[in-house]
């Protein structure tokens, strides 16, 4: 009987943890070109932006263009 309290104020820590860490990220694009590779956009987000990248992805925008997107969270 006393493992429901605990699991249930677990799972609360958990989605409070959770939502306040989606508050404080936001996408940056490095640069738009005809072509973009995986690791080089990650690079160039890395230098920009340094230790707030936690993820970085090519996004077409439109036919034969697309942007390097960074997520940057703090």
């Amino acid at each position: 009987m006393e493992r429901k309290p605990i699991l249930l104020c677990l799972m609360v820590l958990l989605l409070l943890r959770n939502s306040t860490y989606a508050e404080n990220c936001k996408t940056q694009i490095a640069y738009g070109a005809t072509l973009c590779a995986f690791y080089t956009c990650l690079s160039t987000c890395i230098s920009i932006y340094g230790k707030l990248v936690k993820q970085a992805d090519c996004k077409p925008v439109r036919p034969y263009y697309t942007n390097c997107s960074c997520l940057l969270c703090v």
